[in-house]
């Protein structure tokens, strides 16, 4: 009885920590190229984590991404508009959560292509990934997972 007890507690400890702490609904709007269907799902997993999401299809996403200066080297599937910020890709709820928490002075953070195992994303990550601080000089770690 003891150990299906414990083993109870640590699959509810680690629940847990996949949780996203925000203050309230954070309204992001996801800006995608029409017919994406893992921008789809990013929104949906944003959405459970407590994130209030729109998303709007672009027939030209790039379009969108040169108008609010995303540099090429940092461009992701899609772009989110998130208090004022740009988030490049699929970035997880939990470094999203950091970036309005601390909102440090910057244009935003990427995660730059399609990476396998990513929220929306099908397939296993293999190594750990980097999410970049957006500019247009030195290129700088926003945070890891």
């Amino acid at each position: 009885m003891k150990k299906y007890y414990l083993s109870f507690i640590a699959l509810f400890l680690a629940s847990l920590s996949c949780a996203v702490v925000i203050a309230g609904p954070t309204n992001i709007t996801l800006h995608k190229q029409a017919g994406c269907m893992c921008c789809d799902a990013h929104a949906d997993i944003l959405e459970k984590q407590g994130f209030h999401v729109d998303v709007i299809a672009h027939r030209d996403l790039n379009r969108f991404k040169l108008a609010n200066n995303v540099p090429p080297e940092f461009a992701g599937c899609h772009t989110m508009m998130v208090d004022g910020y740009i988030v490049e890709g699929h970035v997880p709820g939990e470094i999203i959560a950091r970036l309005i928490t601390e909102k440090p002075g910057i244009r935003g953070i990427s995660l730059p292509g399609m990476p396998s195992g990513t929220p929306g994303m099908p397939g296993n990550r293999t190594e750990a990934l980097d999410v970049y601080v957006i500019t247009d000089g030195e290129i700088t770690v926003y945070d890891s997972f």
